[in-house]
């Protein structure tokens, strides 16, 4: 049973107790609702466990503590001092649903995994400002939730807490490293188990999520122990094979060893059980300062924690295992943005430091490959280094590998492929351009200040690509999805109201090298994939080439 009552607080009676959230323009949302055991002492690098069921109602409507995680003075990814709460009790989730239809059990519904390289990030990631004081969550489900979809996401162990890799993990759990990736299968497991009582249908989930998001996203995908728990699969800026210069991409444990082993070195902490041990009494915020995200190509130090291919989580050989179709969802729906990486790169430019950016990402294999896959104005060393760069960098972290993970998905599954052009005015002043992250807000329809996001076309791009993720997530091919159920609202500029969806868009699915992609701008369309020959130059470069195709049976 589902109390609804207009003028009252919703309570959803789910299976682990019963939660009362809040209502706001016809949408109910419940925040913190916690799906596991808090992760401390000895379930700390341990697989998450089920939370015990409570019996009397949860104050759900507040969003609940972050993972433990550390911020550099200016960092973009920390919210308002004062506005979050860190805690090793973060396996909280947040749902929205139609008020009207709690209880029903019959919506499709998207469960998103958020961002932040693994060490930073949370499902209450505010867009700008405080969340607590007022400002719109990153990732609102509210939008979705008017178009008839049961918007979920989550938080997850983050850093060293999430993704560390120790012998002795392994020996007792016969897992190790991919703590963050279990928490999230924990999550799916719990909506699989509670989701009707908000009304979404455990038979219609579909996973999503954004660069380090989208990459848990694609691994669980091909996760042995996912099976069952979505039918589809968003990634967005990030597949299981976007990482091939880190051990995920190789099936090699021994790196991920080795780094563990010197995290405890770095703690003056023995191998072994006795560092395991010492190591679950060290405070939290020293975890997480030690293994904060550190980004700094002057040092040439990317991040060292990251999911692992242990066999058990995660296949041994990812590409391997979506060669053979060995997938746990046949519809995926992927893309990236046009200029990922110009967030990321050092804004001095010098040459110098540039040139060795591309060696380390790149090595002198892919350098070579990158000259015969750029345009001639980028082939020269010297020939506008920063953007030379930024384009190397896409292409071994984002770019190259969404293309492979496309084709080789495409030849089981059904496929559709999109990348992110639009720039507001004020990105490009700031040479951002389509950067990483931008298509976030224009996905979950929470434009914020319009001094930044705001341009032409930007609030109907916004209502098209907000349907198209909830159309997607219904079944089918990604086709604009209206306001559903009456739900009626003003929310932000730019998003979907009732009455104002967005106009017919054709998406063709993504049938392999040579396929049609959707370009999302101020004209959004469908074209044959943009730069597909050095994409494709590229992905051989770094995966080998595209193994031939398995004959259809007879």
């Amino acid at each position: 049973m589902t109390h609804a009552r207009p003028s009252a607080r919703p309570v959803a009676d789910t299976p682990s107790g019963p939660v009362t959230g809040t209502v706001s323009g016809g949408i109910a949302s419940f925040r913190g609702i916690p799906y596991a055991e808090p992760p401390a002492g000895p379930l700390r690098w341990a697989p998450p466990e089920p939370r015990k069921a409570w019996s009397e109602p949860l104050d759900c409507s507040r969003f609940g503590a972050i993972a433990f995680q550390s911020f550099k003075k200016g960092d973009i990814m920390e919210p308002p001092r004062g506005s979050y709460r860190m805690s090793e009790d973060c396996l909280n989730l947040n749902v929205w649903t139609p008020l009207e239809a709690l209880g029903g059990g019959s919506l499709p519904v998207y469960v998103f995994v958020h961002g932040g390289g693994f060490a930073a990030g949370s499902s209450s990631q505010p867009l700008f400002g405080s969340v607590r004081g007022g400002g719109r969550a990153l990732y609102d489900g509210s939008e979705l939730a008017r178009k008839g979809v049961v918007a979920v996401t989550l938080n997850y162990r983050l850093g060293a807490l999430g993704f560390l890799a120790l012998e002795e993990s392994f020996r007792r759990h016969g897992t190790a490293g991919n703590w963050g990736i279990l928490d999230q299968l924990e999550a799916l497991r719990w909506v699989r188990r509670n989701i009707a009582a908000f009304g979404g249908d455990p038979e219609r989930v579909t996973l999503g999520g954004e660069s380090a998001g989208a990459v848990c996203a694609s691994l669980l995908s091909v996760s042995p122990l996912a099976g069952g728990l979505f039918r589809a699969c968003v990634s967005e800026s990030g597949t299981a094979l976007s990482l091939p210069g880190f051990p995920v991409a190789r099936g090699d444990m021994s790196t991920a060893f080795k780094l563990g082993a010197s995290f405890l070195s770095l703690l003056g902490l023995p191998r072994g059980a006795g560092g395991l041990a010492a190591l679950e009494r060290v405070d939290a915020e020293v975890l997480a300062r030690l293994s904060a995200l550190d980004i700094d190509f002057r040092k040439l130090s990317p991040m060292a924690f990251f999911p692992v291919a242990d066999g058990k989580a995660v296949p041994l050989d990812p590409h391997a295992a979506l060669a053979a179709g060995e997938v746990n969802c046949r519809r995926f729906m992927m893309g990236f943005n046009r200029d990922e990486c110009s967030l990321f790169l050092p804004r001095e430019r010098n040459p110098q430091v540039l040139a060795a950016v591309e060696h380390c990402f790149l090595g002198p294999q892919g350098i070579e490959a990158f000259r015969a896959a750029s345009p001639p104005e980028l082939r020269e060393d010297r020939a506008r280094p920063w953007h030379r760069t930024r384009r190397a960098m896409a292409y071994a972290l984002f770019t190259a590998g969404t293309r492979r993970f496309a084709d080789l998905c495409s030849r089981h599954s059904e496929v559709w492929l999109y990348r992110f052009d639009h720039s507001p005015p004020l990105m490009r002043l700031a040479d951002l351009g389509a950067c990483h992250v931008l298509e976030l807000p224009f996905v979950f329809g929470s434009l914020r200040l319009p001094g930044l996001l705001s341009g032409r076309g930007s609030a109907g791009l916004s209502r098209l690509m907000c349907s198209l993720w909830a159309g997607f997530a219904t079944g089918g091919a990604p086709v604009p999805a209206g306001s559903r159920h009456g739900v009626q609202g003003e929310g932000p500029a730019g998003c979907a109201r009732s009455g104002d969806g967005p106009p017919p868009f054709s998406w063709p699915a993504y049938l392999g090298p040579g396929g049609s992609c959707a370009v999302f701008s101020r004209a959004s369309r469908a074209m044959p994939l943009p730069d597909a020959e050095g994409l494709g130059i590229m992905a051989d470069a770094i995966f080998g080439e595209l193994p031939p195709a398995e004959p259809a049976p007879a």
